[in-house]
């Protein structure tokens, strides 16, 4: 199982990260592609470029720490578009990040955002995009993007990566099912804190298995439930766990198929204890 959809708080040994690694151990989680939103910034969105280097800084940190579990994932903000392609450049050519996260400091269809995605798409990179499913209404400090403006940017860059945020997260997720199944470089993440029936069948009708990617956003009971209860075929499954992300980050499982399956149903006690959440966001 590879969580394509993790955050981290704070520099180990932050205790909020302790207890996302022990409980991605607990569920059989074995990697976390992990990022971190906040430094001094109180709000993702409006982090500046010394706030998204400690970010990522501290990111680098933790896979030092648990470098079998921890995936870096660079964050910056297209505000500052000749600074993220600094930052890009550095993490991925000098400190082994493996993708590009981007939250809502402007929308997609920004055109500073398009030579930042640009760049990560020559770099053959995953993009991870924050959004809504469907924009019904707007919030102070921050520019949220929904399926059409990663549809804007998949269009334009058909050799892009693309990762729609949280499908799971609320909102009209039919809507982003809907607005992304034409372009097969729009990969779905699964995550989010809701449980919505029918979701995953939804999804894997719609694009395929080979397009939906495992995910928690720190929702890890959530994350693991929805799709171990999912009414679809097994063989997908396999995929959705962690083999789609392997093959966007061209890495070669070197797992066998029987250990990508999900461990037994972690206990009830345990799930308590998580609080199905590694703490409260943000």
């Amino acid at each position: 199982m590879w969580d394509c959809h993790v955050h981290l708080y704070g520099d180990p040994p932050h205790q909020r990260g302790l207890r996302l690694l022990e409980a991605s151990r607990r569920l059989g989680i074995q990697k976390l592609f992990a990022s971190r939103l906040w430094a001094g910034n109180r709000v993702p969105a409006t982090a500046t470029p010394d706030q998204f280097q400690v970010c990522n800084r501290s990111v680098e940190r933790w896979i030092e720490r648990a470098p079998d579990q921890i995936l870096g994932n660079c964050f910056v903000s297209c505000t500052y578009p000749d600074e993220a392609e600094r930052e890009l450049e550095e993490c991925i050519e000098r400190r082994g990040f493996r993708g590009l996260k981007l939250y809502a400091a402007c929308r997609y269809d920004d055109p500073r955002v398009l030579p930042v995605v640009a760049r990560a798409a020559r770099y053959g990179i995953p993009v991870l995009l924050h959004v809504t499913q469907r924009r019904v209404n707007e919030a102070p400090g921050q520019y949220a993007s929904d399926a059409r403006e990663v549809a804007y940017l998949a269009e334009r860059l058909p050799g892009a990566k693309l990762i729609l945020a949280h499908l799971n997260g609320g909102g009209d997720w039919a809507f982003s099912i809907k607005t992304a199944r034409p372009y097969p470089n729009i990969f779905l993440d699964i995550s989010g804190s809701s449980v919505d029936a029918g979701m995953v069948e939804a999804a894997y009708e719609a694009v395929g298995a080979e397009r939906l990617l495992f995910g928690t956003d720190s929702s890890m009971c959530e994350g693991v439930g929805k799709l171990q209860g999912a009414e679809i075929p097994e063989q997908a499954k396999q995929l959705i766990w962690g083999a789609n992300l392997q093959r966007l980050l061209q890495t070669k499982d070197v797992r066998t198929k029987d250990e990508m399956i999900i461990p037994r149903q972690p206990s009830s006690s345990f799930a308590l204890r998580l609080s199905s959440r590694c703490g409260v966001w943000p």
